[in-house]
Order: C-alpha cells, then structure tokens, then sequence
C-alpha cells in the first residue's frame, strides 16, 4: 500500500477550507479508497472478443478477481450528458446538462451551469478527499477537498472535435490553481508532433501518406490520444503522490476510434466497398484503441492501494452508424444513440468474483453508479436519488454479499436547494478559439494540410 504524503494532503484541506467550499469538515470513520477509471465508448461485444484473444490483460485481471459485466445506459446517449449523470446521481432534467451545447447560447457546459453537486462536491463537503482528472463538464476547475484538473470541450470554439481534453497555460484548469505548474510535464499536446508521434505510432500502424479524409480521422486520434496520454499521466501522478478517499478520472480513446473507424473494424456493416488498402491499414485500429486503453488501465492499475476498490466503466457501447453507413467520406461511422450498453467492472477486497458476465443482462445502469460511490466512502445517499430501489442499490451486486451485510445504507434529505447558483456556460480567455483551431489544424503532420480537410468538408456539406 502506498503511505500517504501528509504535507501534501494537508495544504490540500487548508486551500479547501479558506475557499470556502462546503460544510465544515468533520472527521470520519476511516475508509479504503475508491478509484473510478471512466473509459468512454467500450463495448461489450468489441471488449469480449479482445478477452478471448488474451489482447486486453489489465481488462482481464477484472474477469479473474473481480466482475465484468455490462452497464445499462439511456437514450440519447451523449457523453456530456451520461458522464453528468454519473457524476451526480441524477437525470439531465435535474442537473442540466441535456446536450453538448447550451441550446440558448450555444456554448459547451461548464461546470458553473451544471445545477446539483456532483459526487466529488458531496464528498468533499462530507469532509472525504477527492482527486479528479478530466471528467466532462470540469471546467473551470471548482474548488474541492482534493486536487482536480477540468477538461474543456472546444468543439463550439473551433469546431474541432466533441471530446474534452487538457490544455497548457488554461486559466481555473486547476485546483488549486498552483497544481497547473505541477501537471504540466505530464501534458501531451496533440500539435506536438515530437512528442506524441512515436507514441501513436508505438500504438498505431500510421500509414506514411494519407489523403484529407483519412487525414483527418487520424488527426481526431491523435487529439484523443494526447488527451488520454494526458489524463492517464496525471492521475498516475496524483496516485503517487498521495492517498485519497476517491480518485476519479475520465479516458475516451474507444469512443473516438469507434466513431471514426467502425468502418474498417466492420466493413461489411456499410452500404458502400471499404477498399482492401484501408481494410489493411485502419481494420484494427478499434481494437488498438482498447489495446491502449487497457495499457493505460495497466499503469494505473499498478499505482492503486492493495486495499482500494477499483470501478471501470464505460457510458454506453458502439455499433454502425445507421444515418452514415451509405456515406464513404462521413466522419463517422460508428454510433450509440439507442443507448448500447456499456460495461462496469470491480476489483479490489470488496469485489463480488463473478467473473466474465459480459454477455448477461446488465449488472445494474448508469444512476446507480453514483449511489454505489457514496455508499463505499461510508456516506448517506440523497433519498431522491433513483438509483436506490427497495432499500438497495442493484449496481451493487458486483460487490461481495459480506461487505453489504455489513454496511447498511443510509439516506440523507434532499439539499440540492443548498447548492450554488447555476448560471450560463462560460467561455475560456478572449482568443481562445483561434488558439484551439491552430492546435487542432497543426496536427497536419499526420496527413491532410488544413486547406485538403476545408475543401473535403466543403464537398460534403454542398452535397
């Protein structure tokens, strides 16, 4: 077990206290820690074939000391929007967060426009430490009892790509705000071709010439890849450094890699012909990304408390694009707004041992995740939380029947009344867009200069 570092925990509790951002903080009972590694977009089926094919070894250790089992979801399933849900228990009508974009003023939410406390709130004002890296809807960074680094969505800005990522020299990505300088030499940018190109290509057979389409697919990899790189770094960093009741970070390598290159993982899914030149060079780029994922879940892994509780999850699964499986040069071509499940997975002393159970009906869906949590950090539930059914928590039965024998659940009043103001989404320092934009087309080095993706996206938006 890793001891943790007190001097750092404890200016942690002091910046917590002078920001003011809860309940005074009382002692508790001590408990074993919680880690919770959110992987966007894995899919039961795509995750149960790499089983079989021994590619996903950190997955595995799940199958063989703990359950794998699936994760229901809900439609449609935007990731702003189940990620929100995840994090607070609650549905987009409660928390607010209904869409990638605020439909009044069109900017991506952010975390002053999310309306109830999300989990890392509640467990640091019940006096619990939490560390947060890259969860959706972060940004700006709020003050917590822990550590937490927020990601931001560009996509409105720049119009680039749906996912959230780190960026250097962001104002509030921290808090508090002195971590910035310390994460820094974790960050992987995209645009920073010497740095993140020979851990793509260690990762992905990159082809040395592309045209502006495929170009462009790989250029939306190497975004989600810098930012997985990114997270993934980070958090190592923050489990290192110090013990904390709840450590939560976010990755979402599959969910991109799914949504630019099911066509090559799937060919025969579309209605048009995958040339045998892109079968060879892109078909396994879905389970590369898994492959990733799961080396990243690796070195997590080996960072964690041999006492900790170890959670996985994804928000929902993946399957062919049905709008886009008749066009060739769509961005797209995988798909989830029917609600696919996702997957759930525990490890750790208070792990039920079920094994694989993939293919079995869901363990339980993404509301109950949140109640779970506050349930293993020995905190009351919010009664007017749905994820508690009949005095239980279904989600729970990945956890050993004497661990719930023996921890009875308790409920708390609804305080979401208590909660700060939300108030509309706010947008990063003036000339940002431009700076996101640059970033994002400087990735060129991949293939595709910026003029060859202009003119393709303008094909297809005239035809």
């Amino acid at each position: 077990m890793k001891i943790m570092k007190l001097s750092v925990l404890a200016a942690v509790v002091a910046l917590f206290s002078l920001f003011g951002c809860g309940t005074s903080v009382a002692p508790l009972t001590p408990v074993s820690p919680v880690v919770v590694i959110g992987i966007d977009g894995v899919d039961p089926v795509v995750l149960g074939e790499l089983l079989e094919a021994g590619r996903v070894p950190a997955f595995q250790r799940f199958v063989d000391e703990g359950t794998l089992g699936r994760l229901g979801t809900f439609a449609p399933t935007w990731s702003p929007v189940i990620w929100t849900t995840i994090a607070t228990g609650q549905s987009a009508a409660a928390h607010g967060v209904d869409d990638f974009l605020e439909k009044k003023s069109g900017k991506p939410f952010t975390s002053n426009s999310r309306r109830v406390p999300a989990i890392w709130n509640l467990a640091s004002d019940a006096g619990r430490t939490v560390d947060c890296v890259g969860w959706w809807i972060t940004w700006p960074a709020e003050p917590i009892n822990g550590r937490l680094v927020a990601s931001y969505a560009a996509q409105a800005q720049a119009k680039i790509i749906w996912k959230p990522t780190l960026w250097k020299e962001m104002e509030e990505q921290t808090f508090p705000s002195a971590l910035a300088n310390e994460i820094e030499p974790f960050l992987v940018l995209a645009n920073d071709a010497e740095e993140l190109r020979p851990k793509m290509r260690r990762a992905f057979p990159i082809p040395d010439q592309l045209d502006a389409h495929r170009g462009r697919l790989v250029n939306d990899l190497a975004w989600v890849h810098a930012a997985d790189l990114s997270i993934a770094a980070v958090t190592g960093h923050m489990l290192d450094s110090a013990q904390t009741d709840l450590t939560m970070a976010y990755l979402a390598l599959p969910d991109v890699v799914g949504h630019r290159f099911w066509r090559y993982h799937a060919p025969d899914d579309m209605h048009y012909d995958v040339s045998a030149e892109d079968q060879a060079a892109f078909g396994d780029y879905l389970a590369l990304s898994y492959i990733e994922a799961d080396r990243l879940l690796g070195e997590l892994l080996a960072k964690v408390p041999e006492d900790a509780t170890v959670i996985i999850l994804s928000d929902h699964g993946m399957h062919v694009d049905p709008i886009t499986m008749y066009e060739e040069l769509a961005l797209t071509s995988g798909a989830h707004e029917d609600a696919a499940p996702g997957i759930i997975g525990v490890l750790g002393p208070k792990a039920a041992k079920q094994g694989n159970v993939l293919k079995q009906t869901d363990r339980g869906d993404v509301y109950q995740v949140a109640p779970m949590l506050m349930h293993l950090l020995d905190l009351p539930v919010p009664e007017h939380w749905r994820g508690v059914q009949g005095g239980r928590i279904p989600l729970e039965r990945i956890l050993t029947e004497e661990w719930r024998a023996t921890h009875p659940l308790r409920r708390s009043p609804n305080t979401d009344g208590d909660y700060r103001p939300a108030t509309a989404p706010r947008v990063p320092t003036a000339g940002s867009s431009e700076a996101f934009k640059d970033n994002f087309e400087s990735i060129g080095y991949l293939g595709g200069n910026k003029q060859q993706v202009e003119d393709a996206e303008a094909e297809r938006a005239a035809e």
